[in-house]
């Protein structure tokens, strides 16, 4: 066997290893009653009239997309091995920081069973609050960039699945106005592409950017943590497997996705 694939396979299992683990940490298989007349939660992919917060009054059916600021981004590289591994990613002296690595590593694990798409913006390639960046971390960003497209993909998403989106209709002095409540530079670059992605959600760790949320949402994208983000998929059902793994009544989605996301990681990844 080709040692390429023979490495594919093993990082496509630890998609489903990682799932297996948060629920085994989680403990909740058979403290949540089962009621026989529960809403079926529509998966893999969101009906997006269940969350007005993830999509902002569209309707239809199709991913969730979730474009990446730069701090999320370093995240994944910095931590990505101890996260897909399984491993606890609190640090004691961060805490809050700690906290958004456990979402983050949540949030992968649902990645691995919905059609969520995660998407590092071609503006994550350079780091513009540092100005011009080494030649390894250029190498870095733009292999992540290329091995998260690559993910991405592999996703069920098509244009036309009848979405619709509230920014058509927007004058361009409400989005520059919008735009301008973001801190100038880099994050109003950053902000500015993920709108013009579609992206459904911001990702982001920035207490500044947080703090324009409010003038960016009608635009049709909300600005969240990975904890915020998490909480908003717990109310549309999609961390269910916790406690009903029947829930997951689709086939799994091609696992090759999990394997372009790990070959993303830096090499030396702690």
């Amino acid at each position: 066997m080709d040692p390429g694939t023979a490495e594919m396979y093993v990082n496509e299992a630890r998609g489903v290893q990682l799932v297996q683990t948060m629920i085994d940490r989680a403990g909740m298989i058979g403290r949540v009653p089962l009621r026989p007349h529960r809403p079926r939660v529509v998966g893999p992919g969101f009906d997006y009239r269940s969350s007005y917060v993830l999509f902002a009054g569209r309707s239809g059916y199709g991913p969730l997309r979730v474009a990446l600021d730069t701090n999320i981004v370093i995240d994944y590289f910095d931590h990505g091995e101890r996260l897909w591994g399984g491993e606890s990613v609190v640090d004691p002296a961060a805490q809050d920081h700690g906290e958004d690595l456990e979402a983050l590593q949540m949030l992968l694990a649902t990645w691995v069973l919905r059609d969520i798409h995660f998407v590092m913006l071609r503006q994550s390639l350079r780091d513009s609050k540092r100005g011009r960046v080494g030649s390894d971390r250029a190498s870095r960003n733009r292999n992540g960039w290329l091995e998260f497209y690559k993910a991405l993909t592999h996703g069920g998403y098509h244009e036309g699945d009848g979405r619709q989106d509230p920014r058509v209709a927007l004058p361009s002095r409400i989005v520059d106005a919008a735009i301008d409540a973001i801190p100038i530079g880099g994050d109003q670059r950053m902000v500015r592409a993920a709108l013009l992605d579609g992206a459904h959600v911001y990702l982001t760790r920035d207490k500044k950017v947080l703090r324009a949320r409010a003038m960016v949402r009608p635009l049709g994208m909300s600005i969240l943590t990975p904890g915020e983000l998490l909480e908003e998929l717990s109310l549309c059902g999609a961390l269910n497997f916790l406690w009903d793994p029947a829930s997951l009544y689709w086939p799994l989605p091609d696992q090759e996705k999990v394997a372009h996301l790990i070959w993303a990681l830096p090499k030396n990844a702690a």
